[in-house]
């Protein structure tokens, strides 16, 4: 993970006896990485990606991620709309402002399944983009002269205002975090039936079972078989068999 060009990141809670816990998640093209950690904070991302990572991160806006400068960040265009859609709900002049920004968000992503579709170029994209870019600003400028939420949104959105676009000019970045939001899925589920693990071990083998069938499913290789192929290595004395299929 640490060697890649570009990865996704999310995390979600956890438990260890009853003691609060996180449960990290880094995607990349050719595998998927689970950590448990006892803290939500920065220190967790130099432990999966190494001091010296010079890749890209799509991720929401959790202020962990700040140990990442925003040129080096795609953020979840996913995650605003969400946000945005609980503004508009609002009456006033706050609804309405979330109302102009959610207009920019659907063209925004209209654009980009064209692009995805084949149905414009990058270069197309580039310059189609630049207009939703300069209302999405002014909207920006005018929603942190307010004294509502709309403020404090503007303020954050602004200060990271080159990890909103990423995904414009750059091969393989988009505009949502969702390879990361599907990766977590199994986990939140396996979470809501049995609440976490009872101790460090347990959550070692959390850590371990949901990277080896994440990434199994990733290269479309067969779970099962690869367990039995481990355990069978183990017992014979033998190396174990490797998870990455390509470098």
């Amino acid at each position: 993970m640490q060697q890649q060009a570009h990865v996704h990141m999310d995390e979600t809670g956890w438990k260890e006896a009853g003691t609060r816990r996180w449960l990290w998640v880094v995607v990349s093209t050719i595998a998927t990485l689970f950590h448990v950690a006892i803290s939500r904070g920065g220190k967790v991302l130099t432990t999966l990606l190494g001091d010296e990572f010079d890749g890209l991160v799509s991720s929401d806006r959790l202020k962990s991620y700040q140990v990442l400068p925003p040129e080096r960040r795609q953020i979840c265009w996913g995650h605003l709309q969400r946000n945005l859609l609980a503004y508009y709900e609002r009456d006033g002049p706050l609804g309405a402002w979330a109302a102009d920004m959610l207009a920019q968000i659907t063209i925004l992503f209209a654009l980009w399944h064209c692009f995805r579709a084949g149905q414009i170029d990058r270069a197309t994209l580039v310059a189609s983009m630049q207009p939703v870019q300069a209302i999405v600003r002014a909207l920006l400028e005018r929603g942190r002269r307010r004294y509502d939420q709309a403020q404090g949104l503007s303020d954050e959105l602004l200060a990271l205002w080159p990890a909103l676009w990423l995904f414009v000019t750059v091969d393989g970045v988009e505009p949502t975090n969702n390879a990361a939001e599907r990766a977590l899925r199994p986990a939140v589920l396996w979470r809501k039936g049995c609440f976490g693990a009872q101790s460090a071990a347990g959550n070692r083998f959390v850590e371990r079972i949901l990277t080896v069938s994440a990434t199994c499913q990733q290269q479309n290789r067969h779970l099962c078989t690869f367990l039995t192929d481990a355990v069978s290595a183990y017992w014979a004395g033998q190396p174990a068999p490797t998870l990455l299929t390509s470098p």
